[in-house]
Parts: C-alpha cells; structure tokens; sequence
C-alpha cells in the first residue's frame, strides 16, 4: 500500500512538471508571436523594406491571353526613330554608385531612428491586395505598378527629402511626383480612313506616365515610363529580340525578313521589342530627357538612355528583378530590384536635367521617323501637312509584322508632310520645325518682306491692323548640339509685361506710356516720346529671335487651357514683353478665328480685351510637356491676372461684356480663366474668343473682310504692296 502511494506521488509530481513544462511552452510560443507581431508590426529600415517589397511582390498574377485585353504592340507610325541601338555597358555601375550614396545617407541598419519605411504588416496588406486581380490590360499594370513600385521609390525619396545633404547631393528639390501623360492640345481620337480592303487603324501614343521634380509651384518631367502589360512583351520575347543593331536600316528601311524559321522567330522578336522602344525613345526627344525606361512589370525593365552628343544612338540596359533570389534576413548593397534599380535611375533623372528647345529641335533634325509603305505612298499624294502632333489612340496591328514592310523616309518632325518634301528634291531629311513650305508662304501673303525700307513698315504701324510672320530662312543644319549639357540652365525670365496702354500705343503710333514698367528699355534717345520700332517690326523682329533661340525669353506661363499655352515673350533689343498664345497645328484651326475676331474688336482693344499684335508661325518647335508641339502663336498685349469672382468687379465685368456684345460678339465661354482684372487700367479684360458666336455688326464685318482679296487687313495688302 505504501508503494502505491510513492508510486503515485511520483506520478502527480510528473503529471505537474509536464503541466509546468507546457505552460511554460505556450507562454514561450504566446511571448514569441507577440514578438513576431511588433517585429511585422514596427517600421522597416531601407535593407529591410526593399527586400520586402522585392520578395513580396515579384511575383504578380498574370490574367491568361484568353481573358487579357487584345491586340499587341502597335506600330511606332510617324515616331523618331534611333539609328542604333546599342547596350548600356556600365549603367550597372552607375546605378550602383547612386546606391551606395543613398544607403550612406539613410544609413540602413538595425538603428531605431532609422526605422523609417512601411511596416511588414502594412506590406503584407498590399500583397493582399494586388494580388486579388490578376494583371489582364494595361490599366492593371499601371495599378500594380503604382502600389508595388511607384508609392515605395516615392516613400524612399520622401525621406531623402528629410535630410539636407541628401537633399543637395541629388537635387531633390520639394519631392516628386507620378503623373499619367497625356498632350492635352492633341486632337482628339481620330481615325484614318483608307482604302475599303485596308482597316481603319488609328494612330498609336505610347502607354506613357511622367515623374515629375517637385519645387515649390513648378512641375518637371525628369523621367517617363512606359508600360506594357506582360501578355503582350513577355519577357521571353524581349530576351529574344533585344540585341545591338542598326534599328532604322534594319527594322524599317529593310524589307529583308529572314527565311529560316528561327532566325524570322528573333526577327519578329526584335520588330516587337523595337516598336516598344521607339514609342519611349520619341517621348524622350520631345521632352528632352537624357534617361527614360520601358516596363512590363516584375519580370523586365528596359532601361533606357539617350546621349546628348548622339541623340540617334538609344543605350538599353535589361534589368530582371524576378529572377533575383533574395530572401528575408538577407542584406542587399546592389541596386537589383524594381524598386531600387528605378530609384536610382529616377535620382540620376533628377539630377540630369530635361534638355533645351533648342537641343530638342537640333536632335529633331538629326533622326528619321518609322513610317510604312502605305504611310509613305498615302502621304505622298496628300495635298495639305497633316497635324505635327497629333497622336491618337490606336487599335491598329498589333506588332508589326514581318509581312508588312516598311519604307525609308527621313524626316525633322514625324509629323511633317516629309513625304512630299523627298519626292520635291531627292532629299533624305524633311524641313527642320513648323515653317510653311513656300507654296503655303504665298498663299498666305501674311508679313512685310524682309527688304522694305523702316520708313515703309512705319507707314504701316500708322494703319490699324495686324500681321501674321510666317516666312523665315530655314536654319541650315546643324552638326553640334547647340549648348554644352552640363552648362545648360533654363533661362531666367523675370521681365515684367509691358501696360495695355503701352502695346496700344505700338500699334497707333502713339506715344510712349511712362507707367509701362519697360518704357526705360523702349527708348534708344533719353527723350524720346514715341516708340523707336512699329507692331509689325515687332512681329517680325520677335519672329526672328524666336528663329534663333527659342529657349531666350519665350516662357510658358500660368496654366494651359483645351486649347493653348500661354508664353511670356520678349523682345530682347526693344525690351517689350508681351503674350504668345501658342498651340499646335492640330488646334491651330479653331485658334486661329480669333484673328478675325480681334479685327471686329478693334475699338475695344486695351480696354475690355487685350491688344492683338497678329500671329506667329514659329520655325522651331517649342514643345511642352503635357500640351504638345507649340508651332503657332497669336501674339497680344497681357490681359491681367485672372478675376477669381466677377462679382468682385461686376460693374466693370458687365461693361466689358457690353463693349464685346456692341461689336457684335457674344463669347459663349465666360469661364473664370477667361476673366481677367488689368489693374493699370482698372478694367476686366475677357480673353479666348475661339468659340464665339457673331451678330448684327459682328456678322456684317465678317461678310465684308470676306469680300476682300484673302480677306487681308489694310495693313496686310500694304505689305503685299511693297514687296511688289
């Protein structure tokens, strides 16, 4: 009985160290996942965070083609076009060199104050998320894009933007930003009509977004992206068409399509991979950019970088971040991701600066455009330049196919009528920039010849009207780029605008106003009283500088509307600064009938609207990012600062409005940005008269200017004169 006891006791003693042992386990195992859960939980350090990013998110779900958006790569139809295409042999190295210095900055570490970056668990969440969708268009990989890549570069630059010496050493600035693109002065989607066995196609516009350099008000684009989803480049095709080569002999001036399957399988390769780049490479001549990349997610990044001194040559490095083995806990020194590898990339943007007008339109004169057989026969029968910019969206084929082939025709604007310019004189590159042809000059008969005597075009500026310059010498071509990159800064623009009442005076010949802020620079005698050159030698002396240098005091200014973008202009030897109104071909159309509208508004000009000076058709392109090729400009007095409530200023608002409507204009766009309040003359001034409608003296002066030869102002058949 005894023994039964002890037996027991022993028995209970173990039973209770085995409880003991087991409640110790689970609250070990309790204490080890409420470490687990504030270790998910706390901040990531930059090791930390791009390892996350990069193991939780280089996987996407890719939708089958059967459920996936249709079509493939279109053709890159009236585009630049590189000559060669060649490997970027150390962009490795240069990306690793701005890592290092950005790990310097951040000092990545298992250090508290570092702890700066989105938690595991905030990560995880995304994952979730993202993942919840399979990848079937292009609008889903720019979302998956945005969350896996896009907000964790921005999360990065953010806190490099929290230390000072980060923030010099890379010229940050207040940040960035990521911005879809669109040139919001193109036409609207348009097709082409062809021939009844052709289909209608449009033109295509690359799938496009912007990171833009924040500072202060000011919006950059330092770099672009294109994405295509991976059903349409998978990254298989692009390992097999991406290779060095001479890119416009061989993809689009050669109808040569190998015979052998395998070689014609690398050949439609390549013509799908080139398609994709050259859409990149034209964004990056219009908006001057020295680096730029091409993406079609996780599996492959294309980047990209053009030289300044070779804008024909396009440098491409093939990054795979999918097929890095990284795993959690391990530390990563090399820029290998699709986070870190584009950070760099965008730093070295940032750092690079967009280059000139001037440098965009001598690169322009320098490349060919991808244009087709059919392209090339249609364009050479066409009668009239079609738009410089416009870009639809496009449904055509598709990736070029091998069976379509494709003709040499060179040209300075993709957009040019270059055809006819070849089939004219056997030349192998069109007119530079947005000058009529001669044939366009005549019909136009719109500026006093270059010969005619000062005393001539003084009689002229006595004459109520305005000038339209169009004619000017084509630039011969250049060889060198025009500014050495790393001096290039954009020029400073600080001019203020000359008073209605001192334009208003340029135009009747009348005396000088002395409250104009610039009165000091209109005069070459201390006492002079009147203006030393007319509104027509204005125009053309403007025409002529903006000819020469279209970076010197030409500036964009305020923000654009549908249809134009407002410059501040000045006239660099006579000190006056006034308004371009400039657009693109595609809206010159609608733009240009304010010409006549000025006219009937003659009485009212340097009260209730601006003073019209006359139109401009610029010889170089001025491209601005988001709106398009500028190529025309109405030129005109500065009207004021927009009138946020006309209530503010309704007495003046309706008296403006009356002086209008007595002239027979009704505006039918009252919109705020089209109200402005002039302080000098304490007047509203109304602005954009495009979409007007016209009645009673309104109507009868439109019938009259009709009835006259082109329908040409006093001042215009004056000029016709003296060139006779």
């Amino acid at each position: 009985m005894a023994n039964n006891t002890v037996l027991d006791y022993e028995r209970l003693i173990r039973e209770a160290e085995e409880r003991t042992r087991i409640a110790e386990e689970r609250q070990h195992q309790a204490e080890e996942r409420q470490h687990q859960a504030e270790e998910q939980q706390k901040p990531t350090n930059l090791d930390e965070f791009v390892i996350l990013c990069h193991t939780l998110f280089r996987r996407p779900r890719v939708a089958h083609a059967s459920i996936s958006t249709k079509g493939t790569i279109p053709l890159p139809k009236r585009k630049y076009c590189p000559a060669r295409l060649v490997p970027w042999l150390d962009c490795q190295a240069q990306l690793q060199s701005v890592y290092d210095s950005v790990r310097s900055h951040l000092q990545a570490g298992d250090n508290a104050a570092q702890r700066v970056f989105p938690s595991a668990v905030a990560l995880k969440e995304i994952r979730r998320r993202t993942l919840f969708q399979r990848i079937s268009s292009e609008q889903g990989l720019l979302l998956y894009d945005r969350l896996t890549r896009e907000d964790h570069i921005l999360d990065i630059i953010t806190q490099l933007c929290d230390i000072p010496a980060a923030r010099q050493e890379f010229d940050l600035g207040d940040g960035i930003e990521f911005e879809s693109h669109k040139n919001a002065l193109e036409e609207d989607e348009t097709t082409e009509e062809l021939p009844s066995q052709t289909p209608t196609i449009n033109k295509p516009v690359a799938d496009v977004f912007t990171i833009r350099r924040v500072d202060g008000e000011a919006r950059n684009v330092i770099l672009t992206c294109e994405q295509k989803p991976p059903h349409k480049l998978p990254v298989e095709i692009i390992r097999l068409g991406i290779r060095p080569m001479f890119l416009f002999e061989e993809m689009v001036k050669s109808n040569k399509v190998p015979t052998d399957e395998t070689e014609k399988t690398k050949y439609v390769a390549a013509r799908l991979v080139c398609s994709a780049l050259v859409q990149t490479y034209h964004v990056m001549i219009q908006e001057g950019l020295t680096y730029s990349y091409l993406t079609i997610g996780p599996d492959a990044d294309l980047i990209l970088w053009v030289p300044r001194n070779d804008p024909g040559t396009l440098h491409y490095h093939l990054s795979e971040p999918s097929r890095q083995n990284i795993a959690p806990g391990d530390t990563i020194s090399q820029p290998i991701t699709s986070v870190t590898s584009i950070l760099c990339l965008l730093i070295m943007s940032l750092k690079s600066r967009p280059r000139s007008q001037g440098w965009r339109n001598w690169a322009r004169s320098q490349l060919n455009v991808w244009e087709t057989k059919f392209d090339s026969s249609r364009s050479a029968t066409a009668n009239a330049d079609p738009p410089r910019d416009t870009e639809s969206n496009s449904s055509e084929t598709e990736h070029p196919s091998p069976e379509s082939g494709s003709e040499y025709l060179p040209s300075s604007s993709p957009l040019n009528n270059s055809a006819n310019s070849a089939n004219k004189d056997g030349a192998t590159k069109s007119r530079t920039g947005c000058a009529p042809t001669d044939k366009e000059h005549q019909e136009r008969d719109s500026s006093p010849d270059s010969s005619a005597s000062d005393a001539s075009k003084s009689k002229l500026a006595r004459k109520r009207g305005f000038s339209n310059v169009s004619k000017s010498c084509q630039p011969s071509r250049q060889r060198d780029p025009p500014v050495p990159e790393n001096y290039y800064q954009p020029p400073s623009h600080d001019a203020r605008f000359c008073s209605q009442l001192c334009i208003l005076g340029l135009q009747n010949n009348l005396p000088l106003d002395d409250n104009c802020p610039n009165v000091a620079l209109h005069r070459c005698r201390s006492k002079q009283t009147h203006h030393s050159i007319s509104a027509v030698e204005l125009l053309q002396k403007l025409k002529e500088q903006l000819d020469d240098d279209i970076d010197a005091n030409c500036t964009p200014f305020a923000h654009r509307g549908a249809y134009a973008v407002p410059f501040k202009l000045t006239l660099a030897t006579h000190g006056y600064t006034i308004v371009g109104k400039g657009t693109t071909s595609a809206r010159w159309g609608e733009v240009s009938k304010e010409i006549q509208v000025y006219k009937i508004l003659q009485k009212s000009q340097g009260a209730a609207v601006p003073v019209f000076l006359g139109a401009i058709d610029l010889a170089k392109i001025y491209f601005v990012s988001g709106a398009g090729d500028i190529c025309h400009m109405l030129v005109m007095s500065y009207g004021g600062e927009i009138l946020q409530n006309e209530y503010d200023q309704l007495d003046e608002f309706r008296r403006s409005i009356k002086e209008i409507k007595d002239c027979g204009i009704i505006h039918e766009d009252l919109r705020s940005p089209n109200i402005l309040w002039n302080k000098q003359t304490g007047r509203v001034v109304i602005i954009d008269f495009h979409r007007v409608r016209l009645i009673g003296l309104g109507m009868r002066a439109t019938r009259a200017s009709k009835r006259k030869p082109h329908g040409q102002s006093k001042v215009r058949q004056a000029a016709k004169r003296i060139r006779a």
